[in-house]
C-alpha cells in the first residue's frame, strides 16, 4: 500500500509542484525555485526511505519544524498518523498546502510561524523532525521550543552544518548559480556565527555554524538521552541502509551532520 501511494505521488509530483509554484510565484525569488527543482528531483521515495531508516515512522503526531517546501512533510504524512508542518516563509507554506490538497493528504496541518515560538501545546508531539533548519535560526532557542512541544520519550531528529560545510562551499562553490554565491554564504556564516555566540543574535535567516559538540552538549543540558550523531544520512536504525544526501565531511572537518535523541 505504501509503495503504491509513493508511486502515485511521484508520477504526478512534478506537474503538481509546477502548478503550485506558478500559483504562488510572486512569493518566491528565482533562487528558491531553483532549490525547489533540486529537492523534488527523483520524487518523495528517497525521503520516505530516509525517514524509515531514522525511526521517523509510526508516530501519533509529528512536528516538521521548518518544513520549507514540504518534501519531508509529504513523506512524513505517508508514515505517521498526523503531521504538523510549520515554516516562517508564507510562500513555502502556501505551496505545501496546495500540494498536500492536490494529493489528498488530509493528515497534515500547515502553519506559517517561527520554529522558536510555534504556539503549540506542551508535549503536543511524540516526534519532532527538523531538517536543515537550525543553521538558519537562533538554534538554542529552537532547541528549547522543540523540547517544550515534544512529549517525554519522544524522538528528535535535527541536523546542522559544521565548519567543514562552509570550507566546502568556499573551495568547491557547490551549486553556484547567478543568484547563489557559495563563497558569499561561507563568508557571511563566519560573521553571523560570531555575532550569535557573542550576543545571542545574528542576522535572521543567515547561516550559523554549529559544531557537533555544541549541539550534543545543548541536548545533554536539556536532559536528552540516547543521543547519536554522525555525518548526514548515516545515523540509522539497525539493518537500514545509509543514504546520505549531502557532504558529511570535508578535508577532515565535519560538514553536514545529523542527530537523533530521546526526550527524557
Amino acid at each position: 500500500m505504501l509503495h503504491q501511494r509513493i508511486q502515485e505521488i511521484d508520477a504526478r509530483l512534478n506537474d503538481v509542484a509546477s502548478a503550485a509554484a506558478a500559483e504562488h510565484a510572486s512569493l518566491f525569488a528565482p533562487r528558491e525555485l531553483e532549490f525547489l527543482e533540486r529537492i523534488l528531483a527523483g520524487g518523495v521515495a528517497k525521503y520516505v526511505d530516509r525517514l524509515i531508516a531514522a525511526g521517523m515512522a509510526d508516530h501519533r503526531a509529528v512536528l516538521d519544524a521548518g518544513c520549507g517546501f514540504g518534501q519531508w512533510s509529504i513523506a512524513l504524512c505517508l508514515l505517521n498518523t498526523s503531521v504538523v508542518a510549520v515554516d516562517r516563509h508564507p510562500g513555502r507554506t502556501a505551496f505545501l498546502s496546495s500540494v498536500a490538497g492536490e494529493f489528498g493528504l488530509d493528515n497534515i496541518s500547515v502553519h506559517t510561524g517561527d520554529v522558536t515560538a510555534t504556539g503549540f501545546d506542551d508535549a503536543a508531539f511524540d516526534a519532532v523532525f527538523s531538517y536543515s533548519v537550525l543553521p538558519f535560526a537562533p538554534w538554542r532557542e529552537a532547541i528549547d521550543e522543540y523540547t517544550r512541544v515534544l512529549g517525554k520519550g519522544g524522538r528528535l531528529y535535527v541536523n546542522a552544518n559544521g565548519l567543514g560545510w562552509y570550507a566546502y562551499l568556499w573551495r568547491e562553490q557547490h551549486n553556484k548559480t547567478d543568484s547563489y554565491d557559495p563563497q558569499a554564504i561561507a563568508a557571511r556564516a563566519l560573521t553571523n556565527t560570531l555575532a550569535y555566540r557573542n550576543t545571542g543574535s545574528g542576522e535572521p535567516g543567515h547561516d550559523i555554524i554549529i559544531e557537533p559538540d555544541e549541539l550534543v552538549s545543548a541536548l545533554q543540558g536539556r536532559a536528552y538521552t540516547d543521543i547519536e550523531w554522525g555525518e548526514e544520512g548515516t545515523v540509522t536504525l539497525p539493518g537500514k541502509d545509509k543514504k546520505p544526501f549531502a557532504c558529511g565531511s570535508y578535508n577532515g572537518m565535519t560538514a553536514i551532520y545529523e542527530i537523533l535523541a530521546t526526550r527524557s
